[in-house]
């Protein structure tokens, strides 16, 4: 591991990998882009440790906040899951915007026109790590959103909703805790390369990124604010199937030959 990695050949492997996912009906293939980025991303990291701890460079950290979406607090969970997975950070922040699609009702009577709110999604990291997990969160996120859909065509008009909002909220939180197993299983050195080895353990690894990304954060980004996400599960049989789709997600499987912004941290 002392050659200098081929940065570019790394990234596009990766996104090919979930290229491969977000075309791919199949979700026992489609999501397995996820170990693949992992354990590619894992290895590039290990092998540019040696090189930084050899000639002494510094970490050259970004903050990438160009992702915006509808504000829902599944999104800020899975985000924050994936960013870590990939040696990275995340924070939010959001946004208000007046639209004329959804209005307040006055006192005296009437109506004005009310806002929407939205995310902005910030990953804090190495730029390679960024950008994939970037990816990988946008390939989720797509896949939730597209699996809730179609799942909430078998259930009546009236319930599809609720079924859909159920089903997210659902999948995302059991994709998470599948995330975090991940995680523990490559400190343990369970991680395993594409010609079958397996990693060493990336404890140390995982956790001097952590400590150097909350300084950065803390210099670059300032104090932030942990909140507590509300996730609303209203509809039984969205949760169960949002439960069961996120276990189908592939994480484990090998790819075949308002004026002011409020600072909120997960």
């Amino acid at each position: 591991m002392n050659d200098k990695p081929d940065l570019k050949k790394v990234m596009e492997r990766i996104a090919k990998l979930l290229a491969l996912a977000g075309n791919n009906p199949s979700e026992s293939e489609a999501a397995a882009a996820a170990e693949k980025a992992q354990a590619l991303l894992a290895e590039y990291n290990l092998t540019v440790s040696d090189v930084k701890s050899s000639n002494k460079t510094e970490d050259n950290f970004i903050v990438d906040n160009d992702l915006i979406t509808d504000s829902l607090p599944w999104r800020r969970s899975l985000a924050l899951m994936v960013g870590r997975l990939y040696f990275c950070e995340y924070f939010y922040t959001f946004k208000k915007e007046f639209s004329h699609d959804r209005k307040r009702i006055l006192c005296k009577g009437g109506s004005i026109p009310g806002y929407k709110r939205y995310d902005i999604h910030s990953f804090v990291g190495a730029a390679h790590n960024v950008t994939i997990a970037k990816m990988m969160f946008s390939y989720l996120n797509q896949t939730i959103e597209r699996l809730a859909t179609d799942g909430s065509l078998r259930w009546p008009m009236n319930e599809r909703s609720k079924y859909r909002t159920s089903f997210k909220a659902s999948c995302a939180s059991r994709l998470c805790w599948r995330i975090q197993e991940r995680i523990e299983a490559a400190k343990k050195g369970e991680v395993k390369t594409e010609s079958g080895t397996n990693l060493p353990a990336l404890a140390s690894l995982y956790d001097q990124t952590k400590i150097k990304l909350d300084s950065f954060i803390s210099e670059r980004v300032g104090e932030m604010k942990s909140k507590a996400l509300k996730h609303t599960t209203s509809h039984h049989g969205g949760v169960l199937e949002g439960h069961a789709a996120g276990d189908k997600i592939g994480l484990d499987q090998q790819v075949g030959s308002d004026r002011q912004q409020r600072l909120g941290r997960n």
